[in-house]
């Protein structure tokens, strides 16, 4: 007996059948879970050195080529890109895939911390960081003004910027482009030589001055409150303030 013969004498078996296989596809459907993006996490490490003031054939040979040989031996590298820059050096390892990302950071980072005496004392720590799609931006908005480059870039900053922020699902934004605005504090070489002063004494005074300062608690029968001294600048004309309360005190000083 074929299927044929089965259809016509027993229709109703062939109703249930068909009613089962449905009912069973409308389920599976309702439960079968899909991601629009899926999270993919791709074996790419990334090795960052910042070696200031150093030109490009030097970060080269000082740098790259080193760290290039100590992570030839790297179980899972499948290849090497290595950029030596002006003032710093990038080393991507492309991995296999299903190398496990966390374990060959760690073996990576202790192949690094084996020839650090072997690299130059004026480089910084190298900074490594794993590549993931999830990290790159899903939209972008560009923006137009005839405002100044600085208005323009602050005014986005403090009024555009956290309304965006406040938006379900936004994790993080980027500024990209514009011109922030600061305040250049242009040094007069001769007045240096005279008064005897070096451009870091300048320099680590303004940061010094330059700051908000907890000074305590003030306590009643009633209240405690607490005081602080407000000395961040706010206007150019601080800082012109400091530049003379600076001379006067190097004066009285010599």
């Amino acid at each position: 007996m074929n299927i044929t013969e089965i259809s016509i004498k027993r229709p109703s078996l062939i109703i249930v059948l068909f009613s089962v296989f449905t009912l069973l596809g409308i389920l599976g459907y309702k439960n079968l879970s899909y991601e629009l993006m899926p999270d993919f996490n791709q074996p790419v490490v990334v090795i960052k050195t910042a070696y200031p003031g150093a030109e490009p054939n030097e970060v080269e040979t000082s740098v790259s080529r080193k760290i290039e040989d100590a992570l030839s031996n790297l179980e899972g590298v499948d290849y090497l890109v290595t950029k030596s820059l002006p003032n710093a050096s990038i080393i991507i390892a492309n991995l296999k895939y299903g190398t496990d990302l966390d374990k060959t950071m760690q073996d990576a980072q202790r192949y690094i911390d084996n020839i650090r005496k072997d690299l130059p004392q004026d480089i910084l720590s190298p900074v490594m960081s794993k590549v993931s799609p999830n990290d790159l931006p899903i939209m972008s908005i560009s923006a137009t003004s005839n405002l100044s480059a600085a208005e323009f870039y602050q005014k986005m900053k403090d009024d555009y910027l956290p309304q965006i922020q406040q938006l379900k699902g936004v994790a993080e934004i980027t500024v990209l482009g514009g011109e922030e605005r600061e305040v250049q504090v242009k040094i007069n070489q001769d007045k240096l030589k005279f008064y005897r002063i070096s451009l870091l004494q300048v320099v680590e005074a303004i940061n010094r001055t330059g700051l908000d300062m907890p000074a305590g608690n003030v306590q009643t029968n009633e209240e405690n409150k607490s005081v602080r001294l407000a000395g961040k600048y706010t206007t150019v004309e601080d800082i012109k303030m400091f530049r003379l309360h600076f001379l006067f005190r190097v004066v009285r000083y010599m």
